[in-house]
């Protein structure tokens, strides 16, 4: 049975740690848009899950949603350890479910020729997080907000560049060498 996540590592970690579960069958969807992003544009920053809904499946988050995303944002891990928790964070958490179906959706089917890949990569966050009785003590990634480049160029191919310069971080409708009118970029 596949399980969709969205950011799997704190996830697969808890399960392995608390219940000595190592899940099978996982398939990210912050990696499935990390991986789509690194093809188009040789990108490998991960994107949350907010950015993930308003740009891949025209989805806006509801109003008082900000509250937990700013806690979330700040770094501020333990406002999920509070008990009981809040009713805008058990709906917050409700929601998150409910868009995960809805990123499934958008993102697996239009891009099946990357599933497998990406099964593979989500696999090896598994393996990674997956440590048993005790919580991971390293990081996969050298940052956490980037995906390891030598685990995409392995799993999902070499890097998407722009088809007018070459270069990495843009596709050729976004190039600023191909275009003679000044624009801001739009990655930064």
């Amino acid at each position: 049975v596949q399980k969709l996540m969205f950011d799997c590592r704190r996830d697969v970690e808890a399960l392995s740690s608390q219940m000595q579960i190592a899940p099978r069958g996982v398939m990210d969807l912050q990696l499935m848009q990390t991986a789509l992003q690194w093809k188009q544009r040789g990108v490998n920053r991960r994107s949350g899950m907010q950015y993930v809904l308003k740009n891949r499946c025209q989805v806006e988050r509801q109003e008082g949603d900000s509250a937990v995303s700013a806690a979330m944002t700040l770094g501020n891990r333990p406002v999920w350890d509070v008990r009981p928790l809040p009713d805008h964070f058990l709906e917050y958490a409700a929601d998150d479910v409910r868009h995960i179906l809805v990123m499934a959706d958008k993102m697996l089917a239009p891009n099946e020729e990357l599933v497998p890949a990406v099964d593979r990569l989500t696999q090896h966050y598994v393996d990674h997080y997956s440590t048993g009785v005790v919580p991971c003590v390293a990081e996969a990634d050298p940052q956490p907000h980037v995906v390891d480049t030598q685990w995409l160029e392995r799993y999902v191919g070499p890097p998407g560049t722009c088809n007018f310069c070459g270069q990495k971080g843009h596709q050729e409708s976004e190039c600023f060498k191909k275009s003679s009118a000044p624009r801001k970029c739009s990655h930064c």
